[in-house]
């Protein structure tokens, strides 16, 4: 749940909802990269690469006109870092 927790007063799915889900794709700020890449524990790059893998799921999910999903997303950060 992030940084955000404070907004829930309690976890989604102990009320029968999923869990909090971000999706990645052309409307994605740096918050929804920071969250991805910790979410999928993968390394926290320089800000200046977070930018980088910022653009490149924009510019994906622009293509594909629809979200990135997570393979999508680790074979960007590989690429990029």
């Amino acid at each position: 749940m992030g940084k955000h927790r404070e907004i829930f007063p309690f976890r989604p799915e102990l009320v029968g909802h999923e869990e909090e889900k971000i999706i990645l794709g052309k409307k994605s700020g740096r918050d929804s990269i920071l969250y991805a890449l910790e979410k999928l524990n993968l390394p926290i790059p320089s800000p200046e690469k977070v930018d980088e893998i910022l653009s490149k799921v924009k510019r994906l999910g622009e293509e594909k006109k629809g979200p990135v999903t997570d393979d999508e997303f680790i074979k960007i950060v590989e690429e990029t870092v």
